[in-house]
């Protein structure tokens, strides 16, 4: 794989990681809703609040982190003339990076909703 490959490549991997982890929260939250009992035993409460602990630091702080260098890998893919599915990929990254930046804002409202 070339060098001007990769960039296309990595930005659409790390531009997908932030929605994942969206869409894991948004699954806790469905079944907290339908009334998914977590407190079973003392390991499971603990490995739930690391879980979310990390979930959160990945939505608030994380989401920020690697959409930027999404966003830049990804224009440095297009910045070196790519052509096919790499020019796709390196396109789709950038584009999905950019709609990223509104995950915190989207988890701080489903918060307030279900979370009461």
């Amino acid at each position: 794989m070339r060098d001007k490959d990769s960039f296309a490549l990595t930005s659409f991997v790390l531009s997908i990681i932030p929605p994942s982890a969206l869409f894991i929260f948004a699954l806790y939250l469905a079944m907290v809703n339908i009334g998914v009992n977590f407190t079973g035993n003392g390991f499971a409460i603990l490995a739930l609040i690391l879980f979310m602990i990390l979930l959160g630091i990945m939505l608030y702080i994380g989401t920020y982190v690697i959409s930027i260098s999404a966003l830049i890998l990804g224009i440095r893919g297009l910045n070196r003339g790519l052509e096919g599915k790499q020019k796709r990929f390196a396109l789709a990254g950038v584009i999905i990076s950019m709609f990223n930046f509104s995950i915190p804002f989207l988890v701080s409202h489903v918060n307030e909703l279900f979370l009461r």
